[in-house]
């Protein structure tokens, strides 16, 4: 699951700059939008198309005159990340990744004073039952919980509560948005 989240003002901007357009039919949709009641916005890639949103590059771009929030929760790998960026810089990261450790968290940045309380609450149940050999990776949710705190979405199934929209970004050769930002990008230069 990948998917970002600002504030609502911006989606005409995410819109053009993702080269989206709304649909009527959500499925094959490439991108699925929330707009929420206190105006959040949160727009999710599909599990169907290449996530982009992982990507510094996109990042930047996306971010640039705004600020950001993005996500990625990869539980068949058990991986896990969110970060703040702000006007096409990064301002803080967080990541877990199961494959260096149960234990591993990577921190970087003006991270939020509330990080490491939570980082400390999962270490500790990890911990209690069983550590590096325990059933389940407590861990994994640090950086999701973070996000959960700051922006309200906890990566449930559900998409957050209000208007719902399908976006379908449209290029011939790939459904991957790499093509068309790094145009973009090259165009800005």
């Amino acid at each position: 699951m990948s998917w970002l989240c600002t504030s609502a003002e911006h989606i005409e901007k995410l819109r053009e700059t993702l080269h989206a357009e709304v649909v009527q039919n959500p499925s094959g949709s490439s991108l699925r939008v929330t707009t929420t009641p206190d105006d959040k916005l949160f727009i999710f890639e599909s599990r169907e198309m290449d996530w982009t949103f992982h990507r510094p590059e996109i990042r930047a771009l996306l971010s640039t005159g705004c600020e950001i929030m993005f996500c990625t929760l990869e539980d068949h790998v058990m991986a896990s990340e969110c970060a703040l960026w702000r006007n096409g810089e990064e301002v803080w990261h967080v990541q877990h990744n199961n494959e260096l450790s149960v234990y591993h968290l990577d921190a970087r940045g003006d991270i939020p004073p509330r990080y490491l309380a939570i980082k400390q609450d999962h270490m500790d149940t990890q911990c209690a039952e069983g550590g590096e050999r325990g059933q389940t990776d407590h861990m994994l949710t640090v950086p999701i919980q973070l996000a959960a705190e700051l922006t309200g979405f906890d990566s449930s199934p559900q998409l957050p509560e209000g208007r719902h929209l399908s976006w379908q970004c449209h290029s011939p050769k790939s459904p991957s948005l790499i093509p068309r930002i790094v145009h973009k990008i090259s165009s800005m230069i």
